[in-house]
């Protein structure tokens, strides 16, 4: 075989293997977003709830529903405690506050 068609082809199989890389990179950089944008959601919705619920009397609360488990539900409760962690960071809360901050995330899980 001649010498420059080896090159060629060697130079084809790295440009080859440097774009597989940049695709496996941008579908990582991707799920870095749609998670990052998924947990800005569930604070917003968490942070709206919040509010709604502080202004209910504990006797005004609907009951919350006994739910079964399952992966969806326990990855959605790791993102929710995630975000409930980064809620008590930012403000120092009472023990009411923290309460109706429970309230929020278990109505916006169910």
């Amino acid at each position: 075989m001649d010498k420059n068609v080896i090159e060629h082809q060697k130079r084809e199989q790295e440009n080859k293997n440097i774009d597989f890389g940049k695709v496996e990179n941008n579908k990582h950089l991707s799920a870095e977003g749609e998670q990052h944008t998924l947990k800005n959601k569930i604070k917003e919705d968490i942070q709206i709830m919040w509010h709604k619920v502080r202004l209910l009397q504990m006797s005004e609360r609907e009951k919350q529903p006994k739910v079964k488990t399952n992966s969806k539900l326990i990855n959605l409760q790791e993102e929710i405690n995630g975000v409930i962690e980064e809620l008590l960071e930012e403000d120092k809360m009472n023990i009411k506050d923290i309460i109706n901050l429970i309230y929020a995330a278990a109505t916006i899980m169910t």
